[in-house]
């Protein structure tokens, strides 16, 4: 433990239920800020679905899939695998059309993934992670095409990453690209993203 930041080794001991921050650290190879950006940005987007969540019906399954295969793939990757193997679950029923089993499982799923959002957002707080961002003139081309291509598929999962790693920058000629993407993202307005970048790229 001592080989990591006073900010980390804060966290290690605190904790956060349902998150091993360890293995998270070692799949970003142990950059620190990027780590904490990613959970920043994870319960930003988690808790932007969380609405939508709530009113599940018959009708909308696909759509309640949809997310929830991303919501699967987002806690994933930053080893929250606990939340991961129920969105899964969920997902899983949505596609068999199993709604008795969503009715049944999807309130304690939201308090679930509200209690750890809630969580991080207030370890990152405790942490104070506003590390500056280094400084880039305008988003890489290569990023911006893997979220066109993203977006034409509705890949949610693949968008959210390709966010992550344009968040690591600041820019200064975007004339406000990539907050816009990030809102577009976060209300997965995927066609508007798909049509402004096809005509940039």
């Amino acid at each position: 433990m001592s080989d990591y930041s006073p900010s980390i080794t804060f966290m290690l001991e605190k904790g956060i239920a349902g998150l091993d921050i360890v293995s998270g650290l070692e799949r970003y190879n142990g950059d620190e800020r990027v780590y904490l950006k990613i959970l920043s940005v994870y319960a930003g987007d988690v808790r932007s679905l969380l609405g939508s969540l709530a009113s599940v019906s018959k009708d909308d399954l696909n759509d309640y899939r949809v997310k929830m295969h991303g919501i699967k793939g987002m806690s994933m990757s930053i080893f929250a695998e606990q939340i991961g193997d129920r969105a899964l679950k969920l997902e899983e029923a949505a596609e068999a059309g199993d709604f008795v089993f969503i009715e049944e499982n999807n309130p304690s799923f939201i308090e679930a993934v509200t209690i750890l959002i809630d969580d991080i957002d207030e370890t990152l707080k405790a942490v104070k992670t506003d590390i500056p961002k280094p400084v880039s003139d305008y988003p890489d081309k290569d990023l911006l095409l893997r979220l066109l291509n993203a977006s034409e598929v509705f890949n949610m999962t693949e968008a959210g990453e390709v966010m992550e790693e344009l968040e690591q920058f600041s820019y200064e000629m975007d004339d406000g690209l990539a907050l816009w993407l990030r809102e577009k993202v976060d209300t997965m307005r995927f066609m508007e993203i798909a049509e402004k970048l096809s005509a940039m790229i």
